[in-house]
């Protein structure tokens, strides 16, 4: 049975969970609406997609500084990511959501990197949960 987008949104709202996994074999076509049904539901919306192609922990840094162009916390690296994530004010009420559809080249050269930036994710989405704001979630193909 293939997810659809609602119960997909409905993993996004869960406080639980701030990594939403899916599976490579779900449609395009719910990768393509996600974007605009997230910031539709409250979310503003972080689409890796659209910031080049990520293989490395420099350009998975140089793509968040093309996301996050006016953070005064961000000077691409990690601590300064999770600051500028951190201090992020969502456009939207619901948090912060990181969409990262592939990440297969980055977890094939570096691992770490990757693994790097799963781990800061769920860092920032409790610091931002205890702070009282929204979250940071992200939805990554698995």
């Amino acid at each position: 049975m293939s997810l659809s987008l609602e119960q997909l949104l409905q993993r996004l709202e869960d406080p639980a969970t701030p990594v939403v996994w899916l599976d490579p074999a779900l449609p395009a076509q719910l990768w393509a609406e996600l974007p605009a049904v997230a910031a539709a539901r409250g979310f503003h919306v972080l689409n890796l997609a659209d910031a080049g192609p990520i293989f490395d922990l420099c350009s998975l840094l140089a793509a968040f500084g093309r996301l996050l162009p006016g953070s005064i916390f961000y000077d691409h690296s990690l601590p300064s990511l999770r600051t500028a994530l951190s201090n992020l004010q969502p456009r939207a009420k619901a948090g912060c959501l990181v969409l990262f559809p592939d990440p297969d080249a980055l977890r094939q050269n570096d691992e770490s990197a990757f693994e790097d930036l799963i781990e800061l994710i769920e860092n920032v989405d409790d610091l931002r949960r205890r702070m009282g704001w929204g979250g940071l979630k992200a939805v990554v193909r698995d």
